[in-house]
């Protein structure tokens, strides 16, 4: 399955807007009686779905199920070069434990740079 990256941090973005006044309402436990027991169990089942979905997609990615596709905008974003170190420093602990399609999407194109820089030296 393909995410466009930017919709997939459109949604960390948007998720995270209602998360902090969520954090904020668990942290300080105001008494509103039954209210607060509504909440209190919305609020937990909200970030719980949050995080998970950011943990499933995480996982799902190494596996090669789900791939990400970033635009040339995209690249020149934080999330991409966090993402490509990420899996460089992967790789380099783990070897190709996980799946190639994970590191061809951010450490393919870094090998085609050094490969045509290496050959503009060469000549």
């Amino acid at each position: 399955m393909k995410i466009k990256a930017s919709s997939w941090s459109r949604f960390v973005w948007v998720g995270s807007i209602p998360a902090i006044p969520i954090v904020l309402f668990l942290m300080l436990r105001p008494d509103w009686g039954a209210l607060s027991s509504i909440l209190d169990v919305l609020s937990y089942a909200y970030l719980g779905f949050i995080c998970g979905t950011g943990a499933l997609v995480a996982i799902l990615m190494r596996f090669g199920v789900v791939v990400f596709v970033y635009s040339p905008a995209d690249k020149q974003k934080m999330f991409y070069r966090m993402s490509r170190d990420c899996a460089a420093m992967e790789k380099s602990i783990w070897g190709n434990t996980f799946s190639k399609e994970y590191y061809d999407t951010y450490l393919k194109e870094d090998e085609q740079i050094v490969e045509q820089k290496h050959e503009r030296d060469c000549s």
